[in-house]
């Protein structure tokens, strides 16, 4: 539960009950949740006054908060 910062056991039950008894659709999970690391990581070795950088960092977290990862 750590490594998915889930707070309350019940949360985690929702979570792997809405993914299925597959755990085909965990891996995809991971592999994206690596993705996006990887991106954020390659993206932050950029200069911090790169406009390709500012633009895309400004992306990836409008795309993160539309889809519920980030609260703010």
């Amino acid at each position: 539960m750590r490594k998915y910062h889930i707070q309350d056991r019940e949360d985690y039950h929702k979570y792997v009950h809405l993914l299925g008894p597959s755990r085909k659709a965990d891996g995809r999970y991971n592999k994206l949740c690596g993705s996006m690391r990887s991106l954020v990581h390659k993206l932050s070795l950029l200069p911090a006054q790169d406009p390709f950088r500012a633009q895309k960092e400004s992306e990836m977290l409008n795309k993160l908060y539309d889809m519920g990862v980030l609260g703010t």
